[in-house]
């Protein structure tokens, strides 16, 4: 768009915002209004950033919103591969995987949406936005889920 880097993470952050949206609502107005705010926020933000002005793509809301879908994403991702299963060997190996940044697709999903998660947080921190109901991020909630089930296991 106008070249800054700045922007167009703007930009990907408020498209996988309405995509985390639409999946939600599965509505077609909600597409149209997403598709035109994004087009709008990354001409607004190109037209800021050339003066010096980085405006936030996303509100407070919005970023709680999007904290919570990936939340979300990490915790049906971890019940869907290990928790129906009970296979607690199988979540440690992917954990330590996911740690490591490992090439594999499980892996580097969580690692690319744990990225995604902190820069949220981070923006939402430097916007002043109210962070303290802001759920885990997607690894320390892969983390947290692996801890109960070992939990639940050695009882």
């Amino acid at each position: 768009m106008c070249g800054s880097a700045g922007a167009l993470v703007q930009i990907i952050f408020i498209l996988e915002y309405a995509l985390i949206m639409i999946r939600k609502m599965r509505l077609s107005i909600l597409i149209n209004v997403l598709f035109i705010g994004a087009l709008a926020m990354s001409v607004t933000s190109c037209s800021f950033a050339t003066r010096g002005y980085d405006a936030p793509a996303l509100t407070c809301e919005q970023r709680l919103e999007l904290a919570r879908g990936l939340n979300e994403w990490a915790g049906d991702n971890f019940d869907r591969a290990y928790s129906t299963s009970g296979d607690i060997t199988g979540a440690m190996v992917q954990f330590y995987l996911i740690k490591q940044n490992a090439p594999s697709p499980y892996a580097e999903s969580f690692n690319e949406n744990h990225k995604k998660a902190r820069w949220n947080l981070v923006m939402a921190k430097r916007q002043g936005c109210d962070v303290s109901s802001y759920p885990l991020l997607p690894i320390h909630e892969f983390k947290r889920r692996l801890r109960r089930m070992k939990d639940a296991q050695s009882r």
